[in-house]
């Protein structure tokens, strides 16, 4: 509350005090009603006009910390772009890496899988072979047998 404001009510308490012994009874009632809603209107008044100063100061003191804080806040969201850019960038470079050696990898093992197969393949080419061979050497012996010789003795 203002000083001024405390001493008004002060003396307007006094006046209610004096007018209620000066006056007759019958006119005593209204003035002391009159008086009561007319303290009662400054009271009102001195609380808008305490909250109204209160939120003004505590307007001035939020745009205060805000213009001393934005630096700072730039500052965080700066290194915080940065780090996240590193951090995205050093990931596709791991990514990267990660799928030339994966790749280098598959093609070795592609390449050794592929010998493998064809020497699979050789050796059964081989077999095969080999058995139409003695399988060739068989029929020849079985549809043409050797002439039997008898031997003296």
């Amino acid at each position: 509350m203002k000083l001024t404001s405390l001493a008004l009510l002060l003396s307007a308490a006094a006046a209610v005090a004096l007018c209620a012994l000066a006056v007759p009874p019958a006119h005593a009632d209204t003035t002391v009603k009159q008086d009561a809603r007319r303290l009662g209107h400054e009271v009102s008044h001195d609380a808008r006009d305490v909250g109204h100063s209160i939120a003004d100061h505590s307007r001035k003191f939020g745009r205060t910390v805000a213009r001393d804080t934005r630096d700072s806040r730039a500052r965080i969201k700066d290194k915080s772009k940065a780090v996240g850019h590193t951090i995205a960038r050093r990931s596709r470079s791991a990514g990267h890496t990660i799928a030339r050696r994966s790749k280098a990898t598959s093609q070795e093992i592609k390449r050794r899988s592929r010998k493998a197969g064809h020497a699979i393949s050789r050796g059964a080419h081989q077999v095969g072979a080999k058995i139409r061979t003695e399988a060739r050497k068989i029929k020849a012996f079985i549809e043409s047998p050797p002439a039997t010789t008898t031997a003296s003795r």
